[in-house]
């Protein structure tokens, strides 16, 4: 069984923001396989699944991400190298992911999180890039991953998509 996990702050307040690319991303791909969410208190998270494929969306904040993270993975046996966490990144610009396993951004408190209930970093992150900003906008990266993307900036994440989602189905099974 394998688990993708979208990690994103919960309310309308945060939605089309930069640090919700994961909770993004996974509407999108629970939504291609025709897969619908349900809540599920006891792991505080929203979760569509088939027989081959968990996706969760937690609904606490992406700084505590991690005991959700960490409630699925013990529930479910879930072995790590089953587990992909999807995250915003500022190292990688807007546009462009990466799919890795044990490394991802400098600094990402979500994904410390995760690292730190989990004990361990080696699990799989879909990294989607969120910097879009230029010589003569850089404010803050707390600051910047919180505001809205702008129509031009929504298009591209929207292209981008369904892109992230075939390179994941070449390892994930239908």
């Amino acid at each position: 069984m394998r688990l993708i996990i979208g990690l994103g702050n919960p309310g309308l307040r945060y939605a089309n923001t930069r640090h919700n690319l994961g909770s993004t991303f996974v509407d999108y791909f629970a939504e291609s396989k025709s897969l619908v969410f349900s809540f599920q208190a006891r792991h505080e998270t929203y979760l569509a699944q088939n027989t081959s494929l968990m996706i969760a969306k937690p609904v606490n904040f992406m700084n505590n991400s991690g005991s959700t993270v960490r409630s699925l993975v013990n529930f479910y046996k879930i072995d790590l190298d089953d587990l992909f966490i999807v995250h915003d990144d500022l190292d990688l610009t807007l546009g462009d992911f990466k799919i890795q396993k044990g490394t991802g951004p400098k600094d990402h408190n979500g994904v410390n999180s995760v690292e730190s209930s989990l004990g361990s970093i080696d699990f799989w992150r879909i990294r989607i890039g969120a910097d879009n900003r230029t010589p003569d906008n850089q404010i803050s990266g707390e600051e910047y991953v919180l505001m809205p993307f702008s129509e031009f900036e929504l298009t591209v994440v929207k292209n981008l998509l369904p892109t992230i989602a075939k390179r994941l189905n070449e390892n994930i099974p239908a």
